[in-house]
């Protein structure tokens, strides 16, 4: 849906394509009801420019979710403040030191893992730059990453958004109270506020909720399908859909930290893994080639940073497609370490076979909450494999696509010295 024009760095919207980008299917698992549990949802949403010229658009600017109900209905949002974010302004130092201290942490991994991969400080901030930011052109199509949670606030199931992607109102949410599990349909509004600049901003957002006709021609993405699911009553680290099943396996429940004098990094290998199990009539392939992506919560529910770094060693082969009959399963245990940096502290490094590796920003000892969510996305060109230094198209019938975030598992990281 797009407007004549629309003044937003004198973009023209009807040259734009806009979409959230996610799979058919994407499973959200419900959380527990419980305090500081939280799910956070990671939307990525891509901007392409159909026209020659080069342009740039502000991504942060206001964003109107817009989510349909399983009977039907438009839920009708509501502009909250989240009580389980401070209301001051972050400290915008304090940030940028803890930011400076998980990049300093995950450059230091990867040297430590990939040696010939050539990483310094300056190149991750430079990449973290790059990987928020969109400058629109005819041949790329652009993306930003949008941060949703899911978390039960007075018994009811809430879904927030940012209204903004800016830091300066980072505590202030689009809240939609959800009924049940079911298909919700979301898209996205862009509010362009250019016209009505001097009408208060709070004034001006109340009447794009209260007058649904006022976003008639608004740029705005495709619909797109949720799909929030239960963890199963007779196992509650998994979730199923059409009659697969997906579960997050932590083996070992007790992380150790091993804390030396010594200059020798210290680390133990941890089994995270994820399980799936086809319970359909006809087989089904699924696909462990860097399709984990890890994600963690603080013991008192905050989210995690992780960061990903990639030499590229190989592309997919025909080998990472694990088949899973009727009434089978397969398991995935990405490398997996938890390591002891000398000056820092502890940190997770999960590691795939492409030569890529996500590292977590530094861990103390305690309950965490842990999960992967799969994530297998058909390419408009296909399935492309390496065989012998080159690329071919991948022929299986019967592969899996699709994204589901599994449900959180307690992670109990304890420190070995005491």
């Amino acid at each position: 849906m797009t407007s004549d024009r629309a003044n937003n760095n004198n973009i023209e919207f009807d040259r734009l394509h806009i979409e959230i980008a996610l799979p058919e299917p994407t499973v959200l698992a419900i959380p527990e009801n419980k305090p500081n549990a939280n799910a956070p949802v990671y939307m990525r949403v891509g901007i392409a420019d159909n026209s020659l010229a080069m342009n740039t658009f502000n991504f942060y600017e206001n964003w109107l979710p817009e989510i349909i109900a399983p009977d039907g209905e438009v839920l009708q949002p509501h502009l909250t403040v989240d009580d389980r974010v401070s209301i001051a302004a972050p400290d915008v130092t304090v940030w940028r030191l803890r930011l400076e201290q998980f990049l300093s942490i995950f450059v230091r991994l990867i040297q430590l893992i990939l040696p010939s991969v050539p990483v310094t400080d300056e190149w991750f901030f430079k990449y973290w730059k790059r990987y928020h930011s969109l400058s629109l052109s005819q041949t790329k199509f652009n993306t930003g990453i949008l941060e949703a949670q899911l978390f039960w606030h007075n018994n009811l199931l809430r879904l927030n958004f940012p209204i903004t992607f800016s830091w300066n109102r980072f505590n202030q949410f689009w809240s939609f109270d959800l009924r049940t599990q079911g298909i919700y349909q979301l898209r996205l509004i862009f509010l362009n506020n250019s016209e009505n600049e001097h009408e208060p901003e709070s004034e001006l957002m109340e009447s794009q909720v209260m007058q649904p006709e006022n976003r008639a021609n608004q740029l705005a993405t495709p619909l797109v399908n949720l799909h929030l699911v239960e963890p199963l009553k007779s196992n509650r680290n998994a979730v199923e859909l059409d009659g697969i099943q997906f579960e997050t396996i932590v083996p070992d429940r007790v992380a150790i930290v091993r804390y030396d004098k010594s200059d020798v990094e210290k680390y133990n290998y941890v089994e995270l893994g994820m399980k799936i199990t086809n319970g359909t009539p006809n087989p089904l392939y699924f696909n462990g080639f860097t399709t984990l992506i890890p994600e963690m919560l603080e013991p008192d529910g905050q989210i995690i940073e992780w960061g990903r770094a990639s030499n590229w060693i190989r592309g997919p082969s025909a080998e990472d497609f694990l088949l899973a009959q009727p009434g089978e399963s397969v398991t995935f245990f990405p490398i997996t370490v938890l390591f002891w940096l000398k000056g820092y502290g502890s940190c997770f490094s999960i590691a795939y076979g492409d030569g890529s590796i996500w590292g977590s920003e530094m861990l103390k000892p305690g309950k965490y909450q842990f999960r992967f969510s799969y994530q297998k996305i058909l390419h408009p060109r296909g399935e492309i494999i390496y065989r012998r230094g080159k690329s071919e198209q991948l022929s299986l019938e019967g592969i899996w696509y699709g994204r589901v975030d599994s449900p959180f598992v307690e992670l109990n990281i304890v420190d070995s010295a005491q």
